[in-house]
């Protein structure tokens, strides 16, 4: 269920993350993350991520409302004009639609190990950059891959970059996060 409710006020608590976009790292820490994009928000709505709210202009309220209403949680639909969300988050949006979910659980060896068949892992080391990370996962997911291991060098595919630059395609492609990537095994 959903519920739509207007910004009046900058300093709703449920808005902060919205207000410190660039806080990346924390909302990581929080465990959230923030989808920003019309194609990346409505991947994340179709997706089995738990989605906290969302904001958009009212033009795309009647678009988005059978996929929210499809949605088994409660989740806070706030609208304002481009120009309201723009002041918002300080910056310029091209779509203003944006999403606040929870980061899914990271997968483990193990749970790769026990997917029959042949699988397609991709592993990372040393990529720091969260748009570079967003694209390998966004080339995982064209190339039919099962998973991404992440190396204890590499960039978290959750931060807002990530997300944004692998175009909504992690929210289906499970990822491991290694403390160690070269002693990591996949057997079977």
């Amino acid at each position: 269920m959903f519920q739509v409710e207007p910004i009046h006020q900058y300093d709703d608590p449920r808005l902060a993350p919205y207000r410190n976009m660039r806080a990346q790292f924390d909302h990581l820490e929080g465990g959230v993350f923030i989808a920003e994009g019309e194609k990346v928000v409505r991947r994340l709505v179709e997706s089995s991520c738990e989605v906290i709210s969302v904001v958009l202009p009212p033009k795309w309220v009647a678009e988005y409302e059978p996929l929210l209403r499809a949605r088994p949680e409660d989740i806070a639909l706030f609208v304002a004009e481009r120009a309201v969300l723009e002041q918002l988050t300080g910056f310029s949006m091209f779509q203003g639609v944006l999403g606040l979910a929870r980061v899914p659980s990271a997968s483990t060896v193990a749970d790769l190990a026990a997917v029959p068949g042949p699988q397609l892992l991709m592993a990372m080391d040393g990529l720091t950059g969260a748009e570079n990370v967003g694209a390998v996962v966004r080339n995982v997911a064209a190339l039919g891959g099962q998973a991404v291991i992440l190396g204890e060098t590499s960039a978290h595919p959750y931060l807002r970059r990530a997300v944004r630059s692998s175009m909504g395609t992690i929210l289906r492609v499970p990822y491991v996060v290694s403390p160690r990537l070269v002693d990591t095994r996949c057997m079977r």
